[in-house]
């Protein structure tokens, strides 16, 4: 298990992750030193599609989307460590769609 700061299952770049399960506790490290982040009344449910289809660029919410997605890779065992499930995950989301398609 691992929580976000208002409780949702996502992972703070900006900070050091316990992650709580079955086969033991561990900590992931921060991905980014960048202390920001947007405040509920500021976010903009238009940049979710933008985001995804490389549009926009937001190197903050990649890494949340990125380093969420590698806690579930190695919790589900599709990745046997951090560093393996982090590089899967990054390979994930550079394939999700191509920004030429996007354009």
């Amino acid at each position: 298990m691992f929580k976000g700061e208002g409780g949702e299952a996502e992972r703070r770049p900006d900070k050091p992750c316990d992650v709580v399960g079955i086969g033991g506790d561990e900590t992931w490290p921060m991905l980014t030193e960048d202390p920001r982040t947007a405040a509920a009344d500021d976010m903009d449910m238009a940049r979710l599609p933008a985001l995804w289809h490389g549009t926009l660029r937001d190197p903050i919410a990649e890494a949340s989307v990125t380093g969420t997605a590698a806690i579930v890779l190695k919790a589900t065992g599709r990745a046997a460590t951090q560093d393996e499930a982090m590089a899967l995950a990054a390979a994930m989301w550079t394939a999700r769609a191509p920004l030429a398609e996007a354009a």
